[in-house]
Order: C-alpha cells, then sequence, then structure tokens
C-alpha cells in the first residue's frame, strides 16, 4: 500500500495528498521508495504529475528522518514520458504552482525544457537511485540517467528519445549530459534515430550501474541506498557539488536549459511538429477508444453469461455438476447431493451412484 500523503510549505504550510505518485518508508524510515503510480498509462507524464515531483522533492528535502531516496514506477513502466496534453488537469491548486513557481521550484507552462524541475533535482543534496523498472522514454530518460547519483535498471528496462518522431528537441539538459557521457556520435544516434537502448547496452555504455532481474530490482536498490546512508553525508554533498561543477558549473547548466527552452519553442512552432504532435495525440486517443469498447464488450458479456445462469438456476434446468470418478473398469459419475449424502444401499430411498461402463473398442 502506498503512502500519498505529503507536507507542502508554499504559500502555506498544510497537507497534501498525491495523486499521481506514491511511496513507501522502509528502514524505520531512513530510505523513501518514491512510485510513479499511474500504471495503466505506462505512468506518462501529465502536468500535474510533474507539479507533485517537485512537490515531493521539496518534502523530501525538508525531511530530516529521510537519509536516502529511491525512484521507480509502478507496473511495467518507468515512464513514458509527457502526456502532451491539450486540456491538462490539476490536483495541485493553483496557488501552490504560483508559489512553488516563485521561489524556483517548479517550472510554469512556457518551461517546457523542464528547467527548474531539472535545477532542483541536480541541487538535492540526499543521496537519490533511479530503480529503472521498465519502459523509460523521453523526459523520463534524462531523469533516470542524470538526476540521480546512482542508477540501478531491471532487464526489462529499455530507454528511447522520441524526439525526432515527434519534432521535439532534447530537453532537461539531456544535450549537455548525454555528449558529456557518451560522446557525439553515440549522442547523435540515440537522439536523431530514437530507438531503443537496452539495459545491458546502458551499462555498457556508462549510463546505467546496475542491471539486475526485475524481481530483485527493490531490494538492490535498498542495499545500495544503506550503503550510501553509512558514508560520510558531508563528502557526499561536497562530492555532488563538484561533480556538477565539472559540467561546467551552474552558470553553464542554467545557460544549457535556457537555450533548451528557446529551441523547444521553437520546434514547437513548426507545421511539421504541429502536425507531429496531433498525430501522435489523435493515435492515443483512438487506442484509448478502443480499449474502452473492449472493456465495455467485455462487461457486457460477462452480465449477459451471468444472467444466462441466474435463469437457468431459476426454472431449474441448470445442469447439476457432476464428478466423474476413474473405478477399475468404470467411471463413477457422481452428483453434488449424492456426494454429500450417504449412497450405501438403494433401500434407504436415496440413490445410488450411476455407474457407466465404457465400451470397449473394437479391434
Amino acid at each position: 500500500m502506498l503512502l500519498t500523503d505529503i507536507q507542502i510549505y508554499y504559500p502555506y504550510v498544510c497537507p497534501y495528498r498525491l495523486v499521481n505518485i506514491g511511496y513507501t518508508l522502509e528502514d524505520d524510515g531512513k530510505i523513501c521508495v518514491v512510485y510513479f503510480n499511474e500504471s495503466k498509462k505506462l505512468n506518462r507524464w501529465t502536468r500535474n504529475c510533474i507539479c507533485e515531483m517537485s512537490l515531493v522533492l521539496e518534502h523530501l528535502r525538508r525531511k530530516d528522518s529521510i537519509k536516502c531516496v529511491i525512484w521507480s514506477g509502478v507496473g511495467r513502466g518507468f515512464s513514458s514520458g509527457a502526456a502532451f496534453e491539450t486540456n491538462p488537469r490539476f490536483a495541485c491548486p493553483l496557488s501552490v504552482r504560483n508559489a512553488y513557481q516563485a521561489k524556483g521550484l517548479m517550472g510554469d507552462k512556457d518551461d517546457l525544457a523542464l528547467k527548474n524541475l531539472t535545477l532542483s533535482f541536480l541541487r538535492f543534496n540526499k543521496p537519490s537511485i533511479a530503480a529503472v523498472n521498465g519502459v523509460c522514454v523521453g523526459g523520463a530518460v534524462n531523469f533516470a540517467w542524470f538526476f540521480h547519483d546512482i542508477v540501478i535498471a531491471s532487464h526489462n528496462a529499455n530507454f528511447m528519445y522520441p524526439f525526432s518522431s515527434i519534432g521535439i528537441t532534447p530537453e532537461l539538459g539531456s544535450s549537455l549530459f548525454l555528449p558529456k557521457t557518451v560522446g557525439l556520435s553515440w549522442s547523435k544516434k540515440m537522439f536523431l534515430l530514437g530507438q531503443w537502448t537496452s539495459a545491458d547496452e546502458a551499462m555498457r555504455l556508462g549510463l546505467v550501474n546496475y542491471v539486475v532481474p526485475p524481481e530483485t530490482l527493490i531490494n538492490k536498490s535498498l542495499e545500495i541506498a544503506r550503503r550510501l546512508i553509512d558514508r560520510s553525508q558531508t563528502s557526499i554533498k561536497l562530492t555532488k557539488q563538484l561533480v556538477i561543477e565539472s559540467m561546467g558549473g551552474w552558470s553553464r547548466i542554467e545557460e544549457v536549459l535556457d537555450r533548451e527552452n528557446a529551441i523547444i519553442r521553437t520546434a514547437m512552432k513548426s507545421p511539421d511538429t504541429k502536425a507531429r504532435i496531433a498525430a501522435f495525440q489523435s493515435k492515443h486517443e483512438a487506442n484509448k477508444k478502443n480499449k474502452k469498447n473492449k472493456s465495455k464488450k467485455k462487461s457486457k458479456k460477462k452480465k449477459n453469461v451471468t444472467a444466462r445462469v441466474a435463469k437457468a438456476k431459476a426454472s431449474g434446468s441448470f445442469p447439476s455438476s457432476k464428478k466423474r470418478v476413474q473405478t477399475s473398469g468404470a467411471v463413477v459419475s457422481v452428483s453434488e447431493e449424492e456426494e454429500h449424502g450417504a449412497t450405501s444401499s438403494a433401500s434407504d430411498g436415496r440413490k445410488q451412484p450411476q455407474i457407466i461402463v465404457p465400451r470397449r473398442s473394437r479391434l
């Protein structure tokens, strides 16, 4: 059972119940395992989900009892990436969104590259682990590979950048982090071709630290989390700062994120991108409608069968279930009534089990 209650801090301190995210507390509350929790939609990133990521991160940062965080997904997907909603719905109140945006902890609707979210995760000073359980697409790939200190993937994990197929461009700092990690050639291949990268291939490229069987993913993540907690937290915080500085420092990262925002906004204005996104949304809606129709047909069929059975039972025409027992040279067919009653003799007025002797086949 996932927990969903957290504390929000702006514009005032009050409780908030998560909709798209849940979590568990392990090791007496020292380790928090956070889950993207919309498995039927492969844990897509809706606008509300992105807002809740910011709320959860600030909650985790302020909780001194929590020493390490693990991020994973429910079901067969880590996250299928951006939802591309035409009319986004928010559980997070507008006043809270505005207050978090004013603090730089959450982006507004124009922050397409998710600059503020990226900076918030990179500045998170507690040990953080990505436990990638399955499908990982688009912005979720950047989140898994670059926002955490350790990346653990199950054998079921697969990664893919769909940018060129949709008509958009890299975001969440991936245009900086991916080339720094795998080089220009591999970065261009991943960005431009949009092919799937397996967990094993990602580990070979230095993007994943461990690849484990699906059933051991969380246990392995907890094992690594405990090891991180046992280390010097001062050392971990300062080392994380040094690693960020090796990427060119905060000013360089912010510059790249601003550039990504400008480029992706340009791409979104092009007729080609608009057509591709519209086609993507249309396909998604068609799939959604087909699934809904199939579900309705299945439910209707089940109701019809139930109604026919009830009618047959009421009219007395519903056949009693019988058990057929193989005995030496014969098959004994025993009804439920006979099985539960005594059948020792015909003189007591009760039915004897019917003995059916099978015909011998002719040679």
